[in-house]
């Protein structure tokens, strides 16, 4: 059951990071991936246009915690995601919505 998540999951992760300036990549494997953030910050005209990546990715895994997620920040810039492999297509879809509604508070 793992590659149908992996597929649905990378699928999804995709789509957000074209809707986010502020995401500069995502890649992965299976069920794990990375989330880099750029270093310009995005555009939104209500956060500060010189904010760094690596401050984005604190307030990322801030605003995730916030949300019941967990994620490990082992670069300035950048944070990973690893869901368990047993994890259910309900579990994979919140952990999703916790993964988008972190990327919205941190664009505010």
């Amino acid at each position: 059951m793992t590659r149908p998540h992996s597929v649905h999951w990378q699928q999804s992760a995709k789509r957000l990071a074209a809707a986010c300036d502020a995401v500069h990549e995502i890649r992965g494997a299976g069920l794990m991936f990375g989330i880099s953030f750029s270093a310009q910050g995005g555009a939104s005209p209500s956060r500060n246009p010189s904010t760094t990546g690596p401050q984005l990715a604190a307030a990322f895994v801030n605003a995730a915690r916030d949300e019941g997620l967990i994620v490990n920040g082992p670069r300035e810039a950048e944070v990973t995601l690893a869901p368990a492999l047993n994890i259910t297509s309900n579990d994979l879809a919140l952990g999703f919505d916790m993964v988008e509604r972190a990327l919205v508070k941190i664009m505010l």
